[in-house]
């Protein structure tokens, strides 16, 4: 299986369970999820070729599900999944639903001071992120408290400190009750 493809630089990214074959100890969680890793896939001509590991760091308690990039190359947002529901998973109030962390990159290329978006929660998912050009306003779905549906748009802006917004629900224009 393989989804959530987005386009960094001239690979596109995505995530895929090409290493663990299907119904073994790797299926995960409500649904059936599976272990994913992600990959990458240079592109020329409009073709994809030479899928191969796409080098970010692990976090251990996690794994990593997909991975945006500001278009401007400086901001980073990986979003992430607890391998179990336990104690070892509780880190900044985030569980085994879907997290988003943030990370920056430095004058010298290295992404730095990753850290958790302050709205994750273990009562709901933040997942699906985009970045704007500038990599300052995050939109991501969620079904957070004050969804109008099932799961919704979401935006948060970050600010001139660094912190970021309270999340606001794009609404009806955009989101529906289904």
């Amino acid at each position: 299986s393989d989804h959530s493809p987005s386009f960094i630089g001239y690979q596109v990214v995505f995530s895929t369970n090409r290493n663990y074959p299907a119904n073994t100890s790797a299926m995960l969680g409500l649904f059936g999820a599976t272990n994913v890793d992600l990959y990458a896939s240079d592109q020329q001509n409009n073709k994809l070729f030479n899928a191969k590991a796409y080098p970010i760091t692990p976090a251990p308690e996690f794994r990593n599900e997909t991975v945006v990039q500001s278009s401007n190359g400086k901001v980073r947002v990986v979003v992430r999944r607890g391998f179990n529901v336990s104690k070892k998973e509780e880190r900044n109030g985030f569980k085994g639903n879907p997290g988003l962390f943030i990370s920056f990159k430095d004058a010298g290329g290295k992404w730095i001071n990753e850290t958790a978006f302050p709205f994750n929660n273990h009562d709901y998912s933040c997942f699906q992120p985009a970045l704007s050009p500038s990599g300052t306003r995050l939109f991501f779905s969620s079904d957070m408290p004050g969804s109008k549906g099932l799961m919704d748009v979401w935006y948060s802006d970050r600010k001139a400190d660094g912190s970021w917004t309270t999340p606001t629900n794009l609404g009806f224009g955009i989101n529906t009750v289904g």
